[in-house]
């Protein structure tokens, strides 16, 4: 997705990935199938799904939200159960404490809790179990697309505000001065605006950055009071240039 983003020369920024799950089939024997189902090629097998899709669609949609309306649990009892199966992905796939991977894998398991749903009450056909193994290989695919697992939308979001610093340094103000075009510094911390904020990592991400950072372990939250109001400071480790490398000043969220 970042690489058709960049194609287009769009930003990539916090959140898309979470929102639209890619799944890498490329070095996979089979592609995107992991069987043939008695069908000679790929193709051949497309082309039998896309002739069964055309002869019975709507059907097993329609049994399936029938059957929710009359035989689904409560929802302290769906929730439950969604959190099992994503906590047991979680575990699997060795992610800890990591929102943005949280968010992704809840995806995973909402699909995989329907398709167990869907087992229970007779329509797919399939053994109990095999949709939550079947989103576990998906999970796992992702993840290990996901360069190479080793990427985060936090990462993603530490670096184009370390970007947007270097290169917008004159902008902020010393701290205590007004008025601040991007914000404010002292000697080892720079204080960022909201409304910068959010044109660094877009107006609809921005808040969504804020809460992925502190994935990273390098963001920090603390409570505060500024202007008569409260509010929420984020600060960050960060290297100065030259002579003052060693100070490793912070930046703020306010």
């Amino acid at each position: 997705m970042q690489a058709h983003l960049a194609s287009a020369g769009a930003s990539h920024f916090a959140g898309q990935e979470a929102r639209l799950i890619d799944l890498p089939i490329d070095g996979l024997a089979t592609g995107a199938f992991r069987t043939f189902h008695d069908e000679a090629d790929a193709r051949a097998f497309a082309k039998k799904l896309l002739a069964a899709a055309n002869g019975s669609h709507g059907t097993a949609g329609t049994a399936f939200v029938e059957a929710l309306l009359r035989r689904t649990p409560d929802r302290d009892t769906l929730e439950k159960l969604l959190e099992g199966i994503a906590l047991s992905y979680a575990k699997h796939l060795d992610i800890v404490d990591d929102p943005v991977m949280a968010r992704s894998l809840d995806r995973f398991a909402f699909t995989a809790l329907a398709g167990e749903l869907a087992t229970r009450y007779d329509i797919t056909g399939w053994t109990r179990g095999d949709a939550t193994s079947a989103l576990l290989e998906c999970a796992r695919l992702w993840l290990g697309g996901v360069d190479g697992g080793s990427r985060r939308e936090a990462e993603v979001s530490l670096e184009r505000t370390r970007q947007h610093l270097a290169a917008n340094g004159a902008c902020f103000a010393p701290l205590g001065d007004m008025p601040a075009a991007d914000g404010w510094v002292d000697d080892d911390c720079f204080y960022i605006r909201q409304e910068t904020w959010k044109s660094i990592h877009g107006e609809s991400d921005g808040v969504s950055a804020a809460k992925d950072c502190p994935s990273s372990g390098d963001l920090e939250h603390e409570r505060l009071i500024s202007n008569g109001g409260s509010g929420s400071l984020w600060f960050q480790s960060m290297p100065l240039s030259g002579s003052a490398a060693s100070a490793a000043p912070r930046w703020s969220w306010l």
